[in-house]
């Protein structure tokens, strides 16, 4: 039970402590107690701008207690905290930080351009053995405790397979700053995967869960790889899509939600992520007459290529527990089906379950680690694409390139876990929209964007501290950051061919 602060409490005269052994120590706990709280509102008192203590104390209330009312309250994204670190400096880290060899083990020099990454505690399956069959493709699989060790040994021995068992990560990664702040038993523990991808010459990172099974050809043989990379012609080369060329409405909200012009079989439906508060707009306005127009775009502005998946896709719980049927899921998927371009102004969630990352964005391959798992990879897309609009990169959705057999879940477990998607998503994308920093590099705009994040209580401090170290291990291994652009007829580098 929380106490006020002492500030409230009637003053009392204690008593005399020889006379009164046992009420004199009650009263020092008591004594004692307060104090903390007294201290921990003098943390939170505000600046300039900051709610008051007394706002600040109500609203902790009515978080764990509920709201006093016969209704709840909408979290606000507004400031409650002031972060008292030392903010990042670019020129003096970078003058500082020196190549660093690889912390992975000198006798690992896989050569690879293209990645796949997946962290699991299941034996290997169907998803797992058909990425790693990839040609000209490396995989990094990174344990947890519970991860079985024997299959996963035996997997790595297959060339261009490569395993973190947590036993080699504690005995060899640990001293690393960074990775010491990984949890394990978290989804987040991908982060250790990323870094290793990146150290080995990565050029795209296919970011992958153990349930999403690459789809086959037509032959039901050939399994064509998440993405076609070739050294010679890079990011320079172009692919053809679909843009929306005019959007009447939800012109107020950010949200953007592409399943209804990616042919979604399920009418009124939405991926995990988008807003729950701006679904009735959507759906009032699903199937109406749009423009879509057909262009295309060179690769090197595009970030983050996210796929569609048949069967059981990436939906929330709410639509999990409230639609018949819902496990039955399919898009268009023909020879004439094409990627659609998520307009540039708006926020589209992407996840960590088939989503391919290139390198002009692999700064924010970060998983937050104090959001539940429902969550990192939700929020992790959002505050990318904020800091991609400042160097001109897309988000773009693809036809289903994989297959989802779910495992088993507890959909009310997971509508407990979502719990951030229903109650900040909003505030969290107003609060992106709006945000703005005077930085002129993209290390330091991460980390402003990442204090930012924390003092408006979307992430938590420690977030923060491992982003600071996210940035020095990126720029160790001689990772180069975008440079921010402010010019805006550079950050639109598409071509309309016609329109349908």
């Amino acid at each position: 039970m929380d106490l006020p602060p002492a500030a409230t409490l009637n003053r009392r005269q204690p008593p005399e402590l020889s006379h009164c052994p046992q009420l004199s120590r009650r009263f020092l706990a008591l004594l004692i107690v307060s104090f903390v709280a007294l201290l921990e509102v003098m943390v939170h008192l505000p600046q300039q701008g900051e709610v008051t203590p007394n706002a600040y104390l109500t609203s902790q209330l009515l978080r764990d207690n509920g709201s006093s009312g016969s209704t709840g309250e909408r979290f606000s994204g507004n400031k409650v905290r002031t972060y008292r670190g030392r903010h990042f400096q670019f020129q003096e880290i970078a003058s500082q930080q020196q190549q660093q060899q690889s912390i992975f083990g000198p006798d690992l020099t896989p050569n690879c351009v293209k990645w796949a990454v997946v962290t699991t505690i299941h034996k290997p399956n169907e998803s797992i053995f058909g990425v790693s069959k990839l040609k000209n493709w490396c995989l990094v699989i990174v344990g947890d405790t519970i991860t079985p060790l024997a299959k996963y040994e035996e997997l790595a021995m297959e060339e261009g397979v490569f395993f973190l068992s947590a036993s080699y990560q504690t005995q060899h990664l640990a001293s690393n700053p960074f990775i010491s702040i990984m949890p394990f038993k978290s989804f987040a523990r991908k982060n250790v995967g990323y870094l290793f991808a990146v150290t080995y010459g990565a050029k795209v990172i296919y970011d992958f869960d153990d349930d999403n099974i690459l789809k086959s050809l037509e032959d039901n043989v050939t399994v064509p790889p998440p993405f076609f990379y070739r050294a010679d012609v890079g990011f320079d080369k172009t692919t053809l899509l679909h843009f929306v060329e005019s959007r009447e409405q939800s012109e107020d909200s950010p949200a953007f939600n592409p399943y209804e012009f990616m042919g979604a079989s399920h009418k009124y439906s939405w991926p995990r992520g988008f807003p729950i508060d701006s679904l009735q707009n959507y759906f009032e306005t699903w199937g109406q007459t749009h423009k879509l127009g057909v262009g295309d775009m060179k690769y090197s502005s595009i970030g983050v290529i996210q796929s569609l998946c048949d069967g059981d896709p990436d939906n929330d719980a709410v639509f999990r527990m409230t639609r018949p049927d819902s496990t039955n899921f399919s898009f268009n998927h023909t020879a004439t089906s094409l990627p659609l371009l998520i307009p540039f102004k708006k926020y589209t969630p992407y996840n960590a379950q088939a989503t391919t990352h290139l390198y002009n964005s692999f700064w924010g391959l970060y998983l937050p680690i104090s959001v539940p798992g429902r969550v990192t990879d939700i929020w992790r897309s959002y505050i990318t694409q904020r800091i991609m609009k400042d160097v001109g990169l897309h988000v773009v959705y693809t036809p289903p390139i994989v297959k989802h057999e779910r495992t088993d879940h507890d959909y009310l477990a997971d509508f407990e876990a979502e719990h951030n998607l229903y109650g900040k998503t909003t505030a969290l994308l107003k609060f992106l929209d709006g945000w703005t920093s005077a930085a002129k590099t993209l290390p330091e705009k991460l980390s402003d964007l990442w204090i930012a994040l924390y003092e408006h209580d979307f992430i938590g401090l420690l977030d923060v501290e491992a982003m600071e170290e996210w940035i020095k291990f990126l720029l160790g291994i001689g990772y180069e950051f975008p440079i921010p652009n402010t010019d805006e007829s550079l950050i639109s580098d598409w071509r309309r061919v016609v329109s349908s």
